[in-house]
């Protein structure tokens, strides 16, 4: 079972980690669930809060978590940052892709890896929201350690157009 608190914990450092913050949210209210995506905020000071619109994949088996996605306002680059929690065990050298529907494919940028999984990124701009608010999933893919053959793991863009509304992420 997953425990939340530790996904919780999780996202603050992602969070963290990237400076992923907005000062005010216009509707969005921590627990909001659109479609396949949750709201998500942590305070990191008393007048300064990090929130996210996340989805985790899990595994069908045993409801582990496979791929936590974050999307989030950063104020560093005044745009939106996509953010992956990839498994520990990946091929550090193949990278990360991704991509929406059958789009182009994207290069997400890995950052580090900590004790519970590698963070990858990517840089989103409006034309990037627009396909996401427009397509029905996302998918990542990265290379296991010791394998040959990457893993794609699928999440779903439902309800992501009306939780970028509600979180006023641009």
């Amino acid at each position: 079972m997953i425990n939340v608190s530790l996904l919780l914990r999780i996202t603050l450092l992602i969070l963290l980690v990237f400076n992923i913050s907005h000062p005010a949210y216009a509707e969005a209210k921590v627990g909001d669930r659109f479609g396949d995506w949750i709201f998500e905020c942590t305070a990191l000071a008393e007048d300064k809060t990090a929130c996210a619109l996340t989805q985790t994949i899990v595994t069908q088996k045993d409801n582990r978590r496979i791929v936590k996605f974050n999307l989030a306002h950063n104020e560093k680059m005044g745009g939106a940052m996509l953010t992956a929690l990839l498994p520990l065990a990946i091929h550090l050298p193949s990278g990360a892709s991704g991509v929406i529907d059958r789009e182009k494919a994207f290069q997400f940028s890995l950052q580090t890896c900590l004790p519970h999984g590698c963070i990858a990124t990517y840089p989103v701009d409006s034309n990037f929201l627009k396909s996401m608010q427009n397509g029905k999933q996302i998918s990542i893919s990265f290379t296991p350690y010791g394998k040959k053959q990457p893993a794609h793991i699928r999440g779903s863009l439902n309800g992501l157009a009306a939780g970028l509304k509600a979180a006023n992420i641009k």
